[in-house]
């Protein structure tokens, strides 16, 4: 799976971000790198059983991903 994965990233990488830089101004993809990074900082850490859908996981995000990012801080300051 984590093999599929890194496919898929390189791919993105690759060709769609390559496409993207062609087809939108450097404006425009400043302000969408700066959605996906507001959108990594509250997205889950871990898969919620219950969030199983788009509007679920709008509603969901802004509570689970700090959550998830409070509860890997503790564990890896325990594992430590």
């Amino acid at each position: 799976a984590r093999r599929a994965v890194a496919r898929h990233a390189a791919r993105e990488e690759r060709e769609e971000f390559a496409a993207l830089r062609t087809a939108l101004s450097a404006s425009r993809l400043r302000m969408l790198g700066a959605e996906v990074k507001l959108t990594q900082a509250y997205a889950p850490t871990r898969p919620h059983r219950w969030v199983n859908n788009e509007a679920t996981n709008k509603l969901a995000a802004p509570i689970l991903g700090p959550l998830d990012r409070a509860r890997d801080a503790v564990r890896h300051r325990v594992a430590s």
